[in-house]
């Protein structure tokens, strides 16, 4: 499935949201891996921290009401592309977690999957 430049760049804004709470220059390190949570139903995006802390959330149009397949391909994909470009534009390397830390993709029966890790990233 085809996402919008604008669905595209939701994602990545609402991914840099949720990240920015841990941006720090005092040298403090958090400890925490980034929860994401794509919703088939509301084709919504809910990021949160260990803490069930919401971060961020936004609704991705295409993913609403897709079949669950081209959902689960569809979100992999994507998360993976939005990832690895802020890997490649030096913003992953600003957060400041302490390493190792896990994006983590919940699932729709709230199972976990490492989705990638901060030492290999993608």
């Amino acid at each position: 499935m085809k996402l919008s430049e604008q669905s595209r760049s939701s994602i990545a804004e609402v991914v840099k949201k949720a990240l920015r709470r841990y941006l720090s220059d005092k040298g403090q390190l958090f400890v925490t891996d980034i929860h994401l949570q794509p919703v088939q139903e509301t084709g919504g995006l809910v990021i949160y921290n260990d803490d069930d802390e919401e971060l961020s959330h936004v609704v991705v149009q295409e993913w609403v009401d897709c079949t669950p397949e081209a959902f689960h391909d569809s979100v992999e994909f994507h998360l993976k592309q939005v990832l690895e470009s802020l890997r490649k534009e030096g913003f992953l390397e600003k957060v400041a977690l302490m390493k190792p830390y896990s994006f983590v993709w919940v699932d729709g029966d709230g199972s976990s999957h490492y989705f990638t890790k901060s030492e290999n990233i993608l």
